[in-house]
């Protein structure tokens, strides 16, 4: 179902990732097929970004996630840069 409003955009952005990637686990049982994410930190603040990464850090163990990020903010850059790099 639809995510209500009162979540933030950040929320109901992390909702929707969730809900994905649960639908992906229902559906391929045996091999996993790799993932698109299309820029999905864009509403999320830098603690949620954080968290974000490293959601995306640990299910890239099980699938092949590949990322696109249209917005090049510095801080979501450097975020992305520290977590993929296991400082995080």
């Amino acid at each position: 179902g639809k995510v209500p409003d009162f979540y933030s955009k950040g929320y109901q952005n992390l909702i929707e990732i969730c809900k994905r990637f649960a639908l992906t686990d229902v559906l391929f049982t045996g091999e996993k097929p790799f993932i698109i994410l299309d820029d999905p930190f864009y509403n999320l603040d830098e603690d949620k970004i954080k968290n974000a990464i490293k959601l995306i850090k640990e299910l890239s163990k099980e699938y092949q996630i590949i990322y696109f990020q249209f917005l090049l903010q510095q801080r979501i850059y450097y975020l992305i840069h520290l977590c993929l790099n296991l400082i995080c």
